[in-house]
């Protein structure tokens, strides 16, 4: 995805930290396989999941944050 598509317009930008932009085509955002071992990478325990799709993204992606944790 160009991620120019999606950028905070300029006068916003310096108010926001660096971010990830993770290109998916599946319902999980841990399915691409990027997510997980930058977490671990960062030794980040706690993520917030947001969305529009409650019931299919978010949830998809929280199932397997929970999955992910529990192995």
């Amino acid at each position: 995805m160009d991620t120019s598509l999606i950028d905070l317009v300029p006068a916003l930008q310096r108010y926001a930290p660096p971010s990830e932009v993770f290109d998916r085509k599946q319902y999980s955002t841990f399915a691409c396989g990027r997510l997980h071992p930058l977490l671990r990478e960062r030794r980040i325990d706690t993520v917030i999941v947001t969305g529009s799709e409650n019931d299919i993204c978010v949830l998809s992606s929280v199932l397997s944050a929970v999955d992910l944790v529990t192995d």
